[in-house]
């Protein structure tokens, strides 16, 4: 645990950033004075293992109570908080459209939507914004955002079962641009990449002329560096961390470890350099004129210096404080230079609190808003009270009056209208039952076939799903399976790999597969032919004919 507790702030000028990764929650509490910034707390705390997969909350009470643990330790109980959301239910895209004003672009957006998003537009909450345009005069780019519903909803949840109340949300991506922003990074024009190093994703970020222009996803990042150097050098998650940041290594231990990562780093490049077509356009394709590290793995040892030969382009570490205030004694003996780049997202999302958000996306659902609605509604009653004569306000009574009874009618036409939908649906529904009644007869004598069927195949079903699993750099010598039958048999593989991590992957691969299980290393060495050295190893696993 990280961080220092200090006295309550005003709200007026204070922002709560939250970002909730997949091993820690990042906490950072900003105060605006005058047109600068200063970092009053953070917090950085680990969450059990496995409570949050592939930005998935797989246990909700182990979350709640780390973060409310938090909030109770930093005085936070009732703060507004801003958070990010991420993982499948998320998207973010630019486009380009035929450019139009702002009414017909709210008449025609919906549509865009629909056109590129994977979402119904009913299940998500959705806002765009217009981009400084970087087509022709004829056209315009515009960013959409949407946040699956049940994907907010679930946040939202944690974050006030935790003592917290909602006061935005936010995107990485766009949360990263207000920290790089204000401090200065994304100055200038050409385009500048960001390498996000999380736990368990990297994301690809492209700013161009200092605005947000793409971003993808890749599954490379600190996990599985971690795990790689916890697997070679023998060392608990806890050893490995400092070994893989490189403040706790010395002598052939080092070299161990370097070779580990680079090895990594290398399938890293490989994932980055084939994303670069989807990022951007060949036609655009120009040499960035930066490439920027942050997030948690920023520090990986030996990182930087591979990228900087890979892409013969200088390579920097974001420090998100480099434009902010603090107390030094904020951070005690913590070395503030390895901790800042974690807090590059919790950061943003307290400067969108503060009003200082490059781009403003508003994704919080339609009852976060109602307070703050009602307290603008009253505000902007109060001086037409206060400046029209009794004769002017009921004037303005009866003219509001006149609005709602036309608005009324209105209605009741749509009403009318639905009517009719439903009365045609409800002869769909007809026709829909009979479909079902023939589809489960249709079922029923599918199953009887798959069921004389099953295990017929389950051979061909492993030696199939081996070759998909099985990842470049590795080979199979030698395969033989024991326990027999339809439904279950010990598979023991012997192969070689040009890489040590590429047994790795390889064993990574077995587990996440539906059919296969209890992957157990029985042997690693390595070996050597007259031209060249490679890693043997042998496995052994179960195969179950799950499903068939």
């Amino acid at each position: 645990m990280l961080g220092l507790s200090l006295k309550r702030r005003k709200k007026n000028k204070a922002g709560v950033g939250l970002d909730l990764g997949s091993r820690f929650i990042k906490l950072a509490v900003l105060e605006k004075r005058g047109s600068s910034f200063e970092l009053k707390k953070y917090a950085i705390e680990e969450i059990p293992a496995e409570s949050i997969v592939g930005k998935e909350i797989m246990d909700r009470q182990a979350v709640v109570e780390t973060l409310a643990s938090l909030v109770e330790q930093h005085g936070l109980e009732g703060e507004f908080v801003t958070f990010n959301m991420a993982g499948k239910g998320v998207m973010l895209r630019r486009i380009t459209v035929p450019k139009q004003d702002p009414k017909a672009l709210a008449e025609s957006i919906e549509r865009y939507l629909t056109e590129n998003i994977p979402f119904d537009l009913a299940d998500v909450i959705w806002d765009y914004k217009i981009l400084p345009s970087t087509g022709t005069e004829e056209e315009m780019d515009l960013l959409l955002a949407a946040v699956r519903n049940d994907t907010v909803y679930s946040m939202i949840d944690i974050v006030k079962e935790a003592g917290l109340q909602i006061g935005g949300i936010d995107l990485d991506p766009i949360a990263i641009e207000h920290t790089m922003a204000i401090n200065e990074y994304l100055n200038g024009e050409g385009d500048i990449f960001v390498f996000h190093i999380g736990y368990e994703n990297t994301e690809v970020i492209l700013f161009r002329d200092g605005l947000f222009y793409a971003y993808r996803d890749i599954p490379i990042a600190t996990k599985i560096y971690t795990e790689a150097i916890m697997r070679y050098l023998d060392l608990t998650f806890e050893r490995a961390i400092p070994v893989l940041i490189g403040t706790e290594i010395e002598g052939a231990e080092y070299e161990e470890a370097m070779g580990v990562v680079r090895s990594i780093n290398e399938r890293l490049v490989d994932q980055i350099d084939r994303l670069f077509p989807t990022l951007i356009s060949p036609d655009e394709l120009e040499k960035p004129r930066a490439i920027y590290l942050t997030g948690g793995g920023a520090w990986i040892i030996g990182l930087r210096d591979f990228l900087q030969d890979h892409y013969q382009l200088a390579v920097d570490i974001v420090d998100p404080l480099l434009q902010l205030s603090y107390d030094t004694e904020l951070f005690g003996e913590e070395d503030t230079q390895h901790i800042s780049p974690i807090l590059t997202v919790a950061i943003g999302l307290a400067l969108k609190q503060l009003g200082n958000a490059t781009i403003d996306l508003a994704l919080s659902p339609v009852e976060e808003r109602r307070v703050e609605e009602k307290k603008k509604i009253k505000i902007g009653l109060e001086p037409i009270v206060g400046v029209l004569s009794a004769a002017g306000l009921a004037a303005y009574i009866g003219l509001t009056y006149m609005g709602q009874v036309s608005r009324i009618k209105e209605l009741n036409r749509e009403i009318a209208e639905t009517r009719g939908k439903i009365q045609a649906l409800k002869q769909k529904v007809d026709e829909l039952q009979q479909y079902e009644e023939k589809k489960k007869e249709v079922e029923a004598k599918l199953g009887v076939i798959e069921e004389v069927a099953k295990g017929r195949f389950f051979q061909v079903r492993i030696m199939d799903e081996l070759n998909r699993v099985m990842p470049d750099g590795v080979w199979i010598t030698e395969l033989s399976e024991t326990g027999g039958g339809s439904d279950q048999v010990t598979i023991t593989l012997k192969g070689g790999a040009v890489q040590p991590f590429d047994v790795t992957e390889f064993m990574r691969s077995l587990e996440d597969s539906p059919i296969f299980s209890n992957v157990e290393l029985v042997s690693v060495e390595q070996s050597h032919t007259e031209t060249e050295v490679y890693t043997s190893f042998q496995l052994k696993f179960t195969a179950s004919n799950i499903g068939k």
